[in-house]
């Protein structure tokens, strides 16, 4: 319960980051685009706001698409 501290966007090795299923409130703050996350899951909270644009073009962030890609995919 709580919400998302600032300071995590900090953590110079931070790759993987599942704060899921834990009753977490507020906005996801905007400086974890700097960290150097591979896998991030913030599923089944009451996270309010938008997700990073930067942090939302990494691959393996809450399944955003093929390799990172946010663009269709060619036929």
């Amino acid at each position: 319960m709580g919400t998302i501290p600032d300071s995590l966007a900090f953590l110079k090795h931070l790759e993987k980051l599942d704060l899921s299923d834990n009753e977490l409130m507020g906005f996801l703050p905007s400086d974890l685009r700097w960290a150097p996350l591979e896998s991030l899951d913030i599923s089944g909270n009451k996270i309010r706001g938008i997700v990073p644009p930067t942090l939302c073009l990494k691959g393996g962030i809450n399944d955003n698409g093929v390799q990172g890609d946010l663009s269709p995919i060619p036929i």
